[in-house]
């Protein structure tokens, strides 16, 4: 900007100059996360340290008051040590603990971004993380020992033992199934 001034004397006269306006960015914008809530499925056998999702969040301000630091602040339900980690530049939300789905089958993570403004601006979000289940764990037999009498003119095919069985895994991935001897 080269404003001019002038002077309305006898003789009259103007002068020039250079003018520079600096402006200066206020932290008035808070960082917004691209989803209000993530979903991520994970494998119950996921190796430890591994990337699970990259969280995203923006800040149109200049400098430090867009420059985005990203934590952690609640886990639910909440375990020592906690079992996840974001990564505060990067956004990586990472798996630090082993997963177990018959312990916990679903994880809430309140996570949130802050600029690097004074005072400190502060966006949230959410991290669902499904537990999926995997066929882990064995069958177990609710007694070591089975007793059972048999009577030789028992019918073929009639019933002469109960066994309960129980599995971890869920449901739907594994159902006892009956198995007889193979016919000789």
């Amino acid at each position: 900007m080269s404003p001019i001034w002038t002077w309305w004397g006898r003789p009259a006269k103007s002068a020039t100059a250079s003018l520079l306006v600096q402006v200066s960015d206020i932290n008035d914008n808070i960082p917004k996360f691209s989803e209000a809530e993530y979903h991520v499925e994970v494998l119950e056998t996921k190796a430890v340290d591994s990337d699970l999702l990259t969280l995203s969040a923006v800040d149109p301000d200049e400098g430090a008051n867009g420059r985005i630091t990203y934590s952690i602040f609640q886990q639910s339900p909440l375990t020592e040590p906690a079992v996840f980690e974001l990564d505060s530049t990067s956004g990586i939300l990472r798996l630090v603990q082993p997963l177990d789905y018959s312990e916990v089958n679903v994880y809430t993570l309140r996570v949130q971004a802050f600029d690097g403004g004074s005072p400190s601006l502060t966006g949230n979000s959410s991290v669902v993380v499904k537990v999926k289940d995997v066929n882990n764990n064995p069958p177990e037999f609710s007694k070591e020992i089975y007793n059972a009498s048999v009577s030789e003119n028992l019918a073929s095919g009639a019933s002469i033992l109960s066994l309960e069985v129980t599995d971890r895994d869920e449901v739907s991935s594994t159902r006892p199934t009956r198995t007889s001897p193979p016919s000789e």
